[in-house]
């Protein structure tokens, strides 16, 4: 399809937990499916493959945004910005969720931005409260979602400055790996596999 930015054939790449679960059956009632939207931008979605094993009753529906993981990386700058991401995850729940389904959405740092705007985005469509059973979307959970992004990125700054200030023989690498220590992952010797993979 193309993209909205007028970018073509891109792809992005995404993975269903529980697929039979998608389709309501008309004898068994299952809740409505849960897509998951990652952090980053830049991480994959692989960090949040444990919810599967929290989430056990419905399907849940995990992708890679666009420059991530197994998903197309186009060069155009205009394929990464909160509109086109948005048209992706609206291109997915119109391909993977049947219209009558309804959905949940599940939104980790930037990955909640996304939902946020998405969220807005159907309210000016509809003028109605997107988030109620009525509508699409049945509930949405905003996980570690920046107020600010600009100041999420100075304290950031800040810190690893401190990291470099309090560890002058550190390596930039070594920094790093401190900062992601405190700051990310306690565990990181060695980092838990599904953040190896992200990563």
């Amino acid at each position: 399809r193309q993209h909205p930015d007028g970018v073509k054939d891109f792809m992005l790449h995404y993975t269903v937990f529980r697929p039979r679960q998608l389709k309501q059956d008309k004898f068994v009632w299952s809740p409505p499916p849960l897509v998951v939207l990652h952090g980053g931008p830049g991480i994959p979605s692989t960090y949040l493959l444990s919810l599967v094993n929290v989430v056990t009753d419905r399907a849940v529906i995990f992708y890679d945004q666009l420059g991530c993981g197994r998903s197309s990386r186009p060069m155009d700058e205009l394929c990464y910005s909160i509109e086109s991401h948005v048209a992706d995850l609206e291109a997915l729940i119109a391909r993977l969720i049947p219209q009558s389904r309804g959905f949940s959405l599940y939104g980790h740092s930037f990955g909640g931005i996304v939902a946020f705007e998405y969220l807005k985005k159907q309210r000016r469509k509809t003028g109605e409260d997107p988030v109620s059973p009525q509508r699409d979307c049945y509930s949405v959970i905003l996980s570690s979602v920046p107020m600010e992004t600009t100041v999420v990125e100075k304290e950031s700054q800040m810190l690893l400055e401190q990291v470099q200030t309090q560890n002058p023989t550190f390596t930039k690498q070594e920094c790093l790996q401190h900062f992601r220590k405190i700051h990310e992952c306690r565990q990181t010797d060695p980092l838990p596999l599904a953040l190896q993979d992200a990563h």
